[in-house]
């Protein structure tokens, strides 16, 4: 009988310790394709990911990881791109269950957009997402937001059949259908993007490019080729009046907005938006836009112009952010 009590005891044991056995949870760099997010700040997203993963029960945060070492990825943090197998090798030189992928764009001088995603490591498939979500770069908002995003993503951490040949920007199921949140958080919400019109501003930010299905708009692709501009300068893109910020060298993003008359500053120089501003160095160009239309501009440092340019041309390049006006 005390034998069969000491077993009994024994497997209630190891089944205690099972329950309880902690998943680590391999963090990668974040990731910015825009390539204007401080390094400062990537790595405060880093940083304050993992100690929010670390605060749940169960789950050990990592960032020890150096994709460009373990996986021989050398441009990760300006594509977000990582193949079934970079995923599988990761979990056996770190020992992780899943891998946590992030991206941050530049929303405004104070904030900045994050959206996440956890893979798992012996299906590369995706467990769980966030939609993108605004987030302060002061460090305890940061952390503050940060934390919610992880509390999303282990709530939620249900697969998908899914490839993981893909950046961290999430996929929406139905463009068209009305967001239904499922937080508390009003900066977070289940849209494709981020709705900003309710902050004072003109717009939502899309982390995709457009489907253009929607006869009544205009489309503007805008991109800013690989030119010298001299160490530390800046590029400011003000639509309308409304600042996007600095518009990173090699970047592309779409306009989509409503016919009629649209204002392109592109503000150059050193220091702050403000800054730059006051200095009054800028190239423009003003468009009549007609539904239903695209449009391909080109930020020419060379000529110090704005120039109009051929859709074949334009097609070369990846959209990386869609700004949906409501102009």
């Amino acid at each position: 009988m005390k034998r069969l009590l000491t077993i009994f005891l024994s497997l209630c044991c190891l089944s205690a310790i099972a329950q309880t056995e902690v998943k680590k949870v391999a963090i990668l760099e974040t990731v910015d394709k825009m390539g204007n997010v401080p390094y400062g700040v990537l790595l405060q997203v880093r940083s304050s990911l993992t100690y929010a993963i670390s605060s749940n029960a169960g789950y050990e945060g990592y960032d020890r990881v150096d994709m460009a070492a373990i996986t021989g990825e050398q441009n990760f943090q300006r594509t977000g791109m990582v193949s079934d197998e970079q995923i599988k090798r990761l979990g056996e030189m770190t020992g992780a269950a899943y891998v946590l992928i992030a991206e941050a764009a530049l929303y405004d001088d104070q904030n900045i957009i994050i959206a996440a995603k956890i893979l798992d490591v012996e299906t590369g498939g995706v467990m769980s997402s966030t939609p993108p979500a605004v987030a302060p770069k002061d460090p305890i908002k940061m952390a503050e937001a940060c934390n919610r995003i992880s509390n999303i993503l282990l709530e939620n951490k249900t697969a998908v059949p899914t490839s993981v040949n893909s950046s961290a920007s999430p996929q929406p199921n139905n463009i068209n259908a009305t967001p239904q949140p499922t937080n508390t958080n009003p900066l977070i919400n289940q849209s494709r993007g981020v709705t900003t019109t309710a902050m004072g501003l003109p717009y939502k930010v899309l982390t995709q490019a457009p489907n253009y299905a929607n006869p009544n708009k205009a489309y503007i692709h805008i991109r800013r080729p690989f030119q010298y501009a001299g160490s530390g300068i800046k590029h400011f893109l003000e639509v309308s009046g409304t600042n996007l910020g600095n518009f990173a060298t090699g970047s592309c993003l779409c306009l989509v907005v409503t016919p009629g008359y649209i204002d392109i500053k592109d503000y150059v120089g050193n220091g702050s938006y403000k800054k730059v501003k006051e200095r009054n160095n800028f190239i423009n160009m003003s468009l009549e836009v007609e539904a239903g239309k695209k449009y391909y501009i080109k930020l020419d440092e060379a000529l110090n112009r704005i120039t109009l340019e051929s859709e074949t041309e334009a097609n070369k390049y990846h959209v990386q952010i869609t700004y949906d006006y409501n102009n």
